[in-house]
């Protein structure tokens, strides 16, 4: 299988071809790609492929202001942080749409449904209904936390908080523990199930069931202690003060 990837960040495209590598069936990566023009430039030459594996925010802008300047021939496989471009995608040849960090087993599965499908010259409307019902509104399932060998997968519902500190991002897990991420708290907000997480001001986004209590303070503030860390006592903004209380009581 014919594979091409499109994808900008160095940590996601060694994870995605780690996954490759150990698919149960034979895989060729035949190019990849980091910026619209290369896109561009690499499918204006009708190259032989199977299917496309690509991330929707590049170096340089978005995939769909590439694939709208070609003719894309192959069915594309949307591998992403933000479920936000769902409906857009399936406008370009669009089989399938799966969350970072991805897993083997739900790639795998696309992939043979892509191979079983490669008799047509585009992707089926059943394959489009399908992938459509099955990925409405989703939202961030895993963080990728980096190691010095490697790195791993840990679960939203093991988060305590996310906080910045000296202008890093920082995830806090429930056990205490904590790990930098390369991504702003406006760019979470958007990724996280907003029935879950709760953004309290600039520099805090906590989970729902990381409150360990809220107290009024005397200047009639609300300050959020975690369980995680009860020492740190999140003030919230005053303009989120009554968000708060409505999403505390939703």
């Amino acid at each position: 299988m014919r594979v091409l990837i499109i994808e900008d960040e160095p940590l996601s495209y060694a994870q995605l071809q780690q996954v490759l590598e150990a698919a149960p069936f034979e895989i060729e990566i035949v190019g990849h790609l980091e910026m619209k023009g290369e896109v561009v430039e690499f499918l204006r030459n009708r190259p032989a492929l199977d299917v496309i594996l690509s991330d929707i925010r590049l170096l340089d802008g978005v995939v769909f202001d590439a694939f709208s300047e070609v003719d894309v021939e192959a069915p594309v496989v949307f591998i992403t942080a933000f479920d936000m471009y769902a409906l857009r995608a399936f406008k370009y040849n669009a089989v399938d749409y799966l969350l970072k960090p991805v897993i083997g087993s739900e790639l795998y599965a696309v992939l043979h449904k892509v191979k079983a499908h490669q008799i047509y010259s585009r992707p089926s409307d059943k394959l489009l209904w399908d992938a459509m019902r099955n990925h409405g509104t989703r939202f961030r399932q895993r963080f990728v936390i980096n190691e010095k060998d490697g790195f791993h997968a840990v679960m939203v519902s093991e988060v305590s908080h996310i906080k910045t500190e000296k202008g890093c991002t920082l995830v806090v897990l429930k056990d205490g523990s904590f790990a930098p991420v390369d991504l702003s708290l406006d760019e979470l907000e958007k990724q996280l199930d907003p029935a879950v997480f709760f953004r309290a001001n600039r520099q805090y986004i906590v989970a729902v069931d990381s409150i360990a209590d809220i107290k009024t303070s005397l200047d009639r503030k609300l300050k959020i202690r975690l369980k995680a860390a009860p020492s740190e006592l999140v003030v919230v903004s005053r303009d989120r003060s009554q968000a708060l209380r409505q999403w505390m009581d939703s």
